[in-house]
């Protein structure tokens, strides 16, 4: 059997943000999905077997105002737990209404699951505006895989 082992990224932004709600990102293209246990239709990744899995969920949002008071990512296993919170709480300061440099976040985890138990890749924020980019452009140079969820079985028990 395959060592469970996944990357998972965004093909296009995300124009739509949920406010005031933690979200699953949903990952809707792989570069890798060795035993197919990373599911591209609702964003979860569910442990074929008992171990220790590694995961990493980066995200980057563009377009964001600077009045955006609360923004939020996590990893939240099947178990109810939340792992590796990655928080930016504006608490009122620099609030002009402008738009603000693009934001990454980026929080890794490893994780105890019980076969069928899963993970997802989750973000919080206070308000709607915003979007989650899928790619950038830097010194003429398209980086396309900029949000991505990525993770592996570091020891089966």
């Amino acid at each position: 059997a395959e060592s469970p082992c996944f990357s998972a990224y965004l093909s296009s932004d995300e124009t739509t943000v949920v406010a005031n709600s933690f979200t699953t990102v949903v990952f809707d293209s792989e570069d890798y999905d060795l035993g197919s246990d990373y599911n591209t239709s609702n964003g979860v990744f569910t442990a074929p077997t008992d171990g220790i899995y590694w995961f990493h969920f980066n995200l980057t949002m563009v377009n964001q105002i600077d009045n955006v008071i609360d923004f939020t990512i996590r990893l939240l296993s099947s178990n109810g737990e939340s792992y590796a919170y990655a928080t930016d709480i504006n608490e009122g300061q620099f609030e002009d209404n402008a738009t603000i440099e693009p934001h990454t976040f980026a929080v890794s985890a490893q994780i105890k699951l019980d076969s069928g138990q899963n993970v997802r890749a989750q973000y919080f924020s206070a308000t709607t505006n915003g979007d989650i980019d899928a790619e950038s452009t830097h010194d003429g140079q398209t980086v396309n895989r900029i949000t991505y969820f990525q993770g592996n079985l570091v020891r089966a028990l």
